[in-house]
């Protein structure tokens, strides 16, 4: 695709990006990059592929909002790309603009017979290309609109599928995590084209024990603690609100007993394998909340893969981590779920990956006294659980937090946990008697970080730290220098 330098000016659009993704197809490598650095100056997000095998796999791995096609191709056509994007996604769900030369009108011809939407010529006028495009992403926004008001009702939570309308605001793309208790979807708010994080409860959890059960009070503290506490270091609160199920018979997926969106914990009595069928009321509601949207991996991943971080590594991701729980503990929250599974490294725009602490759905909130009605025995993952919280004391408190982020300290500096068995109970057991190899018997370089996390991992919580911000200073002091003069002083905020 060639570009003709003479635009016309910005004035003569009328209508304005909504953060939309789109796909531009060509194999010619400086005509793509020219033209995909102009529409992403225009507030598109894009994509590019250079042949047709590519741009269907692009479609297929995420949700596009229109494509920019070349139909000139080799091996695969641009004919052949959108007779087979034809198959899945009508002209109104999947706009494609065909790129083209004057002389050939044949082309022209059958690509509309074949469902493209419009045509731009070679050179490409880009003033052209983008309001031939805004037309139809508008044409896209309204259609998606009127869906989202036909279609009001969703089946089910627990599969919704690539293109659904939830409470005529977020359009779903695909499901990027689930748990026993809810299913996290990626989608796009229709408003601002931003892409969130959409978290809604599954149906058949909701329905089993209605709104005073575990599921919904469980739900709703996540909830409220994401809400409440505005750090970087936590996950951002959007939306919430709640949808509306069709009433009827329903079957859903086989659940893990677990209430996180990634990991398995000891929190609550198994069901059994084999779910009926739930019957859901006309006007049953389920509600979901919607978090920033996150890119990157878990910590837990990182460590799988890498085996454990060097020191300065390790407190990059610790200080602010340590930040964000703190800021928890001073509004009278603990989280007493701390693990690598439960911090999200982001790429964001920052050189670093940007930790977010994720999975506040068995956080103790201060103001809540019947905590026996939430649990079962005990709250918690095994490996990274506090003695107290193994011994099922009532009185948990924000040291619980402290002994898991040693536990994590540990871990990522030896690439071992202090505690391991067989199972949950001899795992238990090794965490009650509190004995556990010094990381500085396994790694001499640590010797000075190991009576911090030894510290912090006291089987006595009398013995940790007084607070988080007492645990930073004393890692700061073994910080390295680099380490120490960026983060001098933000424990104290």
């Amino acid at each position: 695709m060639a570009i003709v330098p003479g635009d016309l000016p910005q004035t003569t659009f009328t209508a304005e990006p909504h953060g939309e993704r789109l796909l531009v197809v060509d194999d010619n490598q400086d005509n793509l990059d020219m033209l995909a650095r102009r529409l992403k100056r225009r507030g598109y997000e894009i994509t590019t592929a250079q042949s047709g095998p590519e741009a269907l796999a692009a479609v297929a791995r995420l949700r596009y909002d229109a494509i920019v096609l070349d139909i000139n191709m080799p091996a695969m056509s641009g004919l052949d790309v959108l007779r087979e994007l034809r198959r899945h996604y009508s002209k109104l769900e999947l706009p494609v603009l065909m790129a083209t030369a004057r002389s050939e009108s044949d082309d022209m011809v059958e690509a509309l017979s074949l469902g493209a939407n419009d045509y731009v010529t070679k050179p490409l006028n880009f003033a052209e290309v983008v309001a031939r495009l805004a037309t139809h992403l508008a044409l896209r926004r309204e259609f998606t609109a009127m869906r989202g008001e036909v279609a009001s009702k969703v089946r089910s939570t627990d599969a919704m599928v690539t293109g659904t309308v939830v409470d005529r605001r977020y359009e779903i793309e695909c499901q990027i995590g689930h748990g026993g208790f809810a299913v996290v979807y990626r989608a796009r708010q229709l408003s601002t084209g931003q892409a969130v994080a959409l978290k809604v409860l599954r149906a058949r959890r909701a329905m089993r024990a209605g709104a005073d059960g575990i599921e919904y009070t469980r739900f709703r503290r996540e909830m409220q603690v994401i809400g409440a506490v505005k750090h970087p270091a936590i996950v951002r609160l959007i939306d919430s609100g709640s949808l509306e199920l069709e009433g009827g018979w329903s079957s859903f997926d086989d659940e893990t007993p677990d209430g996180s969106t990634q990991t398995n914990a000891v929190t609550e009595d198994s069901s059994s394998d084999h779910v009926a069928p739930a019957m859901l009321p006309p006007t049953a509601r389920v509600p979901f909340f919607v978090m920033e949207c996150l890119e990157g991996e878990t910590l837990a991943q990182l460590l799988e893969r890498d085996q454990k971080l060097s020191l300065e590594d390790t407190l990059e991701l610790f200080f602010p981590i340590i930040g964000g729980v703190h800021a928890l503990h001073r509004r009278g929250i603990v989280h007493r779920d701390i693990k690598p599974s439960n911090v999200f490294l982001h790429d964001g725009d920052q050189r670093r990956p940007q930790p977010k602490v994720l999975d506040f759905g068995i956080a103790k909130l201060k103001s809540e006294e019947a905590e026996e009605q939430m649990t079962v025995g005990f709250v918690g993952t095994p490996s990274y659980m506090s003695p107290e919280q193994a011994l099922g004391e009532r009185d948990i408190d924000a040291r619980c937090d402290q002994y898991a982020l040693g536990v994590m300290l540990y871990e990522c500096l030896c690439g071992q946990r202090p505690f391991t068995a067989d199972n949950y109970t001899q795992v238990l057991l090794l965490v009650t008697a509190g004995e556990f190899t010094s990381l500085a018997k396994l790694s001499a370089e640590h010797e000075q970080v190991s009576g911090i996390i030894e510290k912090a991992m006291h089987r006595e919580r009398a013995h940790r730290y007084a607070d988080l911000q007492d645990f930073g200073r004393a890692l700061l002091e073994v910080a390295p220098e680099s380490v120490r003069a960026r983060w001098r002083g933000s424990l104290d905020e």
